[in-house]
């Protein structure tokens, strides 16, 4: 590896502690626990226990000493002290020790640090830019987050006063929570109490007293925020003699008492968490590994109605792939086996789909009514999206279409209403009366520009089908959510009320910043309740009323080539995130049904790391098993809780489905998809030992009761997992394998076809009132278990 001398950073290890060791750098060193506990004590004060994913920053000159005594990984990271100082300035005191704040999530920061590592391990010079410009967002992180920043101006008259009240801020910083006074520090530095009081206000410009006051204020301010000690322990933790004088100083400063202030801290905390901007300070890990047993007890003679909305809705792309055969065979399957309602098709009142006809005023619509007649043979209820796709679509490369502004399309309008025109009169009010058009705004196209096409085509759409439902603006929740209240806003300004607003939901997505693709975020799996719950409230707030709120497009990752969407964590995360939403947004479309025809570039790469339920060879996901075990659940419901959710169709008869969604590992930053590859996908994920699951059903009827298991894992539905044993048993290169393997040859198929679905196991007990089932889940696992009563 090559180094360069002033590079910032002078190291980066990663190692096991299996010794006790014991080191005082002059650097600032950051460390990151990355697997088991480390017993860890600076400037030997009592030791403190880091546990997996904590981080602390080391000042430089400050002793540390390191032991453990189990299995363990650290990153340790070491800079140079002129680099902090350069931009954070010499009177800044960084604080970034996650065990002494619990309540606050260092995320970001264990991101950065990960993504540093990565490009300094990786080949060329250390100090090429892309590293550099990481080192420089983790100064900015840490100087808005972490630092503490005194309201000093300080001025020095010469080298020597610069060099002397550097000597003081170290002293101080370093023995603020001691009964310091102005004589010991004169004695530390061999000074004559008034020479140094003299100096002390020449560069500080107030007393020496109020300077370390002041510096405990603000060490005390970060415990209020983001820990759990007392009051009192604070202040004596910070150097104040006693709580009542802590409350002194503190009300001279905030205006409030410590209590108040934590009070109000909270309130901000709390707010920002379930406000669902992209910022990594408003999401989490879920790092919790000690409930590894659970046992659930439930009364069966007690339920509730639970609505069966989970599949109702799936993303076709373009209305085009509805004129291919081999995709209306899919559709068809699909519809057999999923409860499918709505399809939600984009680019459907288009020229491409409706042609003029030659020498004539008017329109051919020969492929409209193949498309419209397939999905009333289905059953199925479209969706029309009118804002995707311009009038004038004809390539499917998205840089042409999907920043173009056309609401106020007056040729879009005039074909919208011959095909409005045309519905109505060849296809009964009872279908197209239940039809739902959505217009969505594109990032670059004015709001005033969107309303005023919004209106004229809500207008046109309720003049031919006023029943019809009419909606937007299908904000991306990867944006700032202050666009999401612009919108909200605007309709009310307009005083329009939307049928239902529409979002778009990815927890792992590129981010759009001035019209193309920038950096990931990896969001917690937590994200679409907490996105949704806020969102439902602000829409009542602003409104005064409820909305609907519809999830139009949603799914895992919206990153091609990471192969996310086709990994058995895709399961999990449906079933998680599906049934936690499913009462708040009444309506959702998966993102999408199938790659073979899809919009995205390059189609043909998509046999194994595609974005739909159905991969380009036609073989199913484990995301599609999963819809298939939630559509199994009943229409009543006994409970539902962390890991798992209890139904019933009858009386007697009783489904129970659990799964393990892992969040992604901090040390995974998905910033580029070929960045990742088959062999190593599972390391994106958190390690986590497997759930063991007893659930004890109590009050049912007695009987013979046959017990059937549905297990969705790696070995059983998911064809990623038998690629990679293929590529992890062989040995060629990752990318000659998958070259070799983008189509299975046709021999191949019928084996992968039978080979990738869950397995079923069956068996038969004999209940008398209470039936208890029990299994380990494992990570990224789903289980389903059909209880029927037979006789």
């Amino acid at each position: 590896m090559n180094t360069k001398q002033d590079f910032p950073l002078t190291s980066l290890t990663q190692y096991t502690v299996d010794a006790p060791q014991t080191f005082c750098h002059d650097t600032f060193d950051i460390l990151c626990i990355l697997s088991g506990s480390i017993k860890i004590a600076l400037d030997h004060h009592d030791e403190r226990i880091y546990h997996h994913s904590d981080v602390l920053i080391i000042h430089p000159n400050q002793s540390a000493s390191f032991s453990s005594n189990e299995e363990n990984e650290i990153l340790h990271m070491c800079l140079l002290p002129s680099f902090i100082e350069k931009y954070l300035g010499t009177d800044s005191i960084i604080f970034c020790d996650s065990t002494l704040e619990p309540n606050r999530s260092y995320l970001a920061v264990r991101r950065l640090i990960s993504n540093i590592s990565w490009r300094y391990h990786a080949d060329g010079p250390v100090y090429d830019l892309s590293l550099y410009s990481l080192l420089f967002e983790l100064l900015d992180l840490l100087k808005r987050e972490y630092t503490l920043n005194l309201p000093l101006s300080i001025e020095y008259k010469n080298e020597k006063q610069k060099e002397r009240s550097l000597e003081i801020q170290d002293y101080i910083r370093q023995n603020y929570n001691q009964p310091i006074t102005l004589t010991t520090l004169a004695e530390h530095l061999h000074l004559s109490v008034q020479y140094l009081s003299k100096v002390f206000k020449d560069c500080f410009h107030m007393k020496f007293s109020e300077y370390v006051n002041l510096l405990r204020i603000q060490h005390a301010e970060h415990d209020l925020r983001y820990s759990d000690e007392s009051v009192t322990d604070i202040a004596l933790n910070h150097g104040f003699a006693n709580a009542a004088t802590f409350n002194k100083y503190f009300r001279t400063t905030h205006g409030c008492s410590p209590k108040e202030y934590r009070k109000n801290s909270q309130l901000i905390s709390l707010q920002d968490k379930e406000t669902p901007q992209i910022n990594e300070r408003n999401v989490y890990l879920n790092t919790d590994i000690e409930k590894e047993e659970r046992n659930i007890t439930v009364d069966c003679s007690t339920t509730t109605a639970f609505s069966q909305n989970l599949c109702s809705m799936i993303n076709i792309g373009f209305a085009k792939t509805l004129l291919s055969v081999s995709f209306q065979e899919q559709l068809t399957r699909t519809v057999r086996e999923l409860p499918v309602k709505y399809v939600r098709i984009e680019g459907l009142i288009s020229n491409a789909m409706i042609p003029r006809l030659a020498d004539q005023n008017g329109f051919y619509f020969a492929s409209i009514e193949q498309s419209l007649n397939l999905l009333q043979h289905l059953n199925l209820i479209p969706f029309i999206e009118l804002g995707k796709n311009s009038y004038n679509y004809l390539q499917n490369n998205s840089n042409q279409w999907i920043f173009r502004g056309y609401s106020t399309n007056k040729k879009f309008h005039l074909l919208l209403e011959a095909f409005l025109k045309y519905v109505t009169t060849h296809y009964e009010p009872t279908w197209y009366n239940q039809w739902i058009f959505e217009l969505w705004n594109p990032p670059a196209e004015p709001l005033d520009t969107y309303i005023e096409g919004y209106k004229i085509m809500k207008n046109l759409i309720l003049t031919y089908i006023p029943s019809a439902k009419f909606g937007g603006p299908g904000h991306n929740t990867g944006l700032p959510s202050t666009d999401f209240l612009d919108y909200l806003e605007l309709f009310v300004k307009n005083q329009i009320t939307p049928d239902f607003i529409s979002v778009h939901m990815f927890t792992a997505q590129y981010l759009l910043q001035d019209q193309t693709q920038k950096l990931v975020r990896l969001l917690d799996p937590n994200i679409f309740s907490i996105q949704v719950s806020w969102m439902n409230r602000k829409i009542k707030q602003i409104f005064g009323h409820d909305i609907p709120l519809y999830i139009t497009e949603y799914n895992s990752s919206l990153i091609p080539g990471s192969y996310i969407n086709n990994s058995c964590y895709q399961a999990a995360f449906l079933c998680h995130n599906l049934l936690a939403v499913h009462k708040q947004a009444p309506l959702s479309g998966y993102w999408m049904l199938a790659d073979t025809l899809s919009n995205i570039e390059s189609p043909e790469s998509y046999h194994i790391n595609g974005i739909g339920l159905i991969t380009g060879n036609q073989i199913r996901t484990p995301g599609y098993y999963a819809f298939r075990l939630l559509s199994k659940l009943g229409t009543r419901l006994i409970e539902q809780g962390d890991n798992y959710c209890i139904t019933q169709t009858d009386e007697k008869n009783y489904q129970i489905i659990s799964w393990h969604c892992v969040p992604f590992s901090s040390s995974a930053f998905l910033s580029n998809a070929e960045e990742h590859s088959l062999r190593n996908m599972y390391k994106h994920y958190e390690h986590m030992p497997p759930l063991q699951m007893t659930f004890h059903l109590n009050n049912i009827p007695s009987g013979t009761y046959r017990i059937k298991r549905y297990l969705l894992d790696r070995f059983h539905g998911s064809y990623l997992d038998i690629r990679l044993g293929e590529l992890i048993n062989g040995n060629i290169d990752e990318e000659t394998f998958l070259y070799e393997k983008l189509s299975p040859l046709p021999e191949d198929m019928n084996y992968l076809l039978s080979a990738c679905v869950p397995e079923e196991r069956a068996l038969y007990m004999q209940v008398e009132h209470t039936l208890t089932v029990t299994s380990p889940i494992y990570p990224h696992n789903v289980c389903l278990w059909e209880i029927t009563n037979q006789y």
